[in-house]
């Protein structure tokens, strides 16, 4: 049985790779969180699923969300790689 997760994993890790574009060893990830509901709340079940209490939580409004748009395509395909 082949396990998606880990397959999807693997092909991210090779394309970043590839394109040298993987974090360096020692680098220490961030990450913020955006919520249209309760930041104080979402901070909250986020903090007991992730098991931390120390993350960025930012709430955002429909309208600001609004403005921004995601790319119709990845730049390059995993062929390019």
């Amino acid at each position: 049985m082949v396990d998606p997760g880990a397959e999807s994993v693997a092909i991210v890790k090779q394309v970043l790779t590839a394109k040298h574009l993987s974090a360096p060893t020692d680098n220490v990830p961030t990450a913020q969180f955006y919520t249209t509901g309760g930041a104080a709340h979402f901070k909250k079940v986020a903090g007991q699923w992730l098991q931390r209490d120390d993350l960025d939580v930012r709430h955002v409004s429909l309208t600001d969300i609004q403005q921004y748009t995601l790319p119709t395509q990845m730049e390059g395909s995993l062929d390019e790689a």
